[in-house]
């Protein structure tokens, strides 16, 4: 879950729609991220409102193939950036920028446990798990 502090209270019928802007703009340009012949794919997403913090759910499922598994073995950290921004349409003027938010992760291989980690990059933590496929449903779950 990505959370972010808007500068305003509360959204307007167009704050909303940019939102929705922002998260379909989002899957598209995920959808045609390169991820090693692979395709990326949105499942599900949407954004609640709690008590002026923007809290975005989504569901990504990410490639699972033999080009990832080479790379991951041959001991090379994959990064996964996720980008989320909202921003605030105006009839007269320029959008002005509610907030925006990276989520950055790191899939690694770790050969003596032969174990997938997947790290986050801001805070360090670490998650470990026995197949690929587990780990890969641990990323998409933002």
């Amino acid at each position: 879950m990505l959370r972010g502090d808007p500068t305003r209270e509360g959204l307007t019928r167009g704050g909303w729609l940019a939102t929705a802007c922002a998260i379909a703009s989002a899957s598209w340009s995920l959808g045609y991220a390169d991820a090693l012949d692979g395709v990326l794919e949105v499942r599900a997403a949407y954004v609640n409102i709690d008590k002026g913090v923007f809290l975005l759910h989504a569901r990504i499922e990410y490639p699972n193939g033999p080009a990832i598994r080479s790379a991951l073995r041959d001991g090379q950290t994959l990064t996964f950036d996720l980008d989320a921004r909202v921003d605030r349409e105006r009839r007269f003027w320029f959008s002005a920028g509610i907030v925006a938010v990276t989520l950055r992760r790191e899939l690694s291989y770790h050969a003596v446990s032969q174990r997938f980690v997947v790290r986050d990059a801001r805070s360090g933590d670490q998650e470990s798990f026995a197949t690929l496929d587990e780990a890969l449903a641990y990323l998409g779950k933002v």
